[in-house]
């Protein structure tokens, strides 16, 4: 009779060897997905099948490994390799995609960046040139006297008024005798 701490090893044993396997199964079988995507349930199914099979050929051997002809250990043991190989490829599949999932988001918030750090610059290429047009406006003080009309940017024409206290103000003059 097996004691309960030998039988709770054996459990433990048991469950970390499936949980390690199914886990594998699964990265490779996704893995395999990415790289043969072009039928991806012939992919699944191929792969649970293979993934299955390695384990019932590995227990096989181990449980008849006393019974068996050497050839029958030699094919056994090279198809348990063999699948193990697909296993690793279709892992590496997984983290491949995985790895180009990450770069591609990564890309694209470079572009992102790259777009706006443009943006940024034309911004700031419209803010330089109204600032030299308000400096040129500045440096291009010219004397007025009263009574004189001048045009301003706006398009209109106005006329200088002088109030007295030497403060200057301009009227618009639509037809050149009605100030408005």
């Amino acid at each position: 009779m097996v004691k309960q701490s030998n039988l709770s090893f054996i459990i433990m044993t048991l469950f970390s060897a499936l949980a390690v396997s199914v886990v594998a199964a699964y990265f490779s079988i996704v893995g395999l997905m990415a790289i043969f995507s072009a039928l991806p349930l012939s992919i699944l199914s191929m792969g649970i099948v293979l993934e299955i099979a390695k384990l019932v050929t590995a227990s096989w051997v181990y449980q008849y490994w006393e019974r068996i002809q050497f050839m029958m250990k030699a094919y056994m043991i090279t198809s348990v390799v063999v699948l193990s190989i697909i296993t690793s490829i279709g892992i590496f599949g997984f983290l491949s995609k995985a790895h180009m999932d990450q770069a591609a988001s990564a890309g694209d918030a470079g572009a992102q960046v790259t777009r706006l750090e443009d943006l940024v610059l034309r911004e700031q290429g419209k803010i330089t040139a109204l600032e030299d047009r308000i400096t040129r406006i500045d440096d291009d003080m010219f004397p007025v006297k009263a009574g004189d009309t001048i045009l301003i940017e706006d398009g209109q024409f106005h006329q200088v008024i002088n109030d007295t206290s030497s403060n200057l103000y301009f009227v618009c003059v639509f037809d050149g005798g009605r100030n408005h």
